[in-house]
């Protein structure tokens, strides 16, 4: 099983009122909210289902870069079978997603002391620390589908709600040319089986 969820903290009448000005320069084209990945019973992250301001406050995130970062990993695990993915605001922590066998991944929540402090592509953490949990046994088709999905869900919901925003410089901006890169990669990639 693997799932990624999210929730925006800024309500839909807001988001609605938004200006393009104001989301880039305010927000840089991102949107606060919770994240989550959840694979074979594992979870990083923490989405409520009916949160409240609190909650917004202990669990938040910057929504649309985690939503990059995945797409980041999806690219990477085509391209050379490996993707670490820095975690936001943690020190040592690490998403690790792993080819382990033909159209398999595992997925590891890692603390790892590297120099890097970004997505590193093709090469393998140096030095773990600590495996906080790790999946294995993912078809990588369902990782590939479930960020593919999802990436398309909120940009369509930003889109219904302000379309405006959509000539984002930021953030937004990388989003969407990352998920139109994924979807040619990918369609590629199955060509040539």
């Amino acid at each position: 099983m693997l799932k990624l969820s999210y929730k925006l903290r800024m309500p839909e009448e807001e988001i609605k009122r938004l200006s393009l000005e104001e989301f880039d320069e305010e927000y840089y084209g991102n949107f606060f909210g919770m994240f989550s990945l959840e694979a074979n019973g594992c979870i990083f992250g923490h989405v409520e289902e009916d949160p409240t301001e609190i909650d917004f406050d202990i669990y938040e995130e910057w929504v649309l870069t985690w939503f990059s970062m995945m797409n980041d990993a999806v690219d990477e695990l085509y391209r050379y079978g490996y993707s670490a993915v820095k975690v936001i605001e943690e020190m040592l922590s690490w998403l690790e997603f792993i080819e382990s066998e033909e159209g398999l991944i595992t997925i590891r929540y890692v603390s790892a002391n590297d120099d890097e402090n970004k997505t590193i592509p093709g090469r393998a953490l140096a030095d773990v620390i600590k495996i906080y949990w790790s999946a294995d046994r993912i078809p990588l088709n369902l990782f590939y589908e479930e960020v593919r999905g999802k990436t398309e869900e909120i940009l369509d919901y930003i889109y219904k709600l302000n379309p405006d925003l959509f000539g984002s410089r930021y953030m937004l901006y990388h989003l969407i040319k990352k998920h139109r890169q994924n979807i040619e990669t990918v369609r590629w990639s199955e060509l040539d089986i």
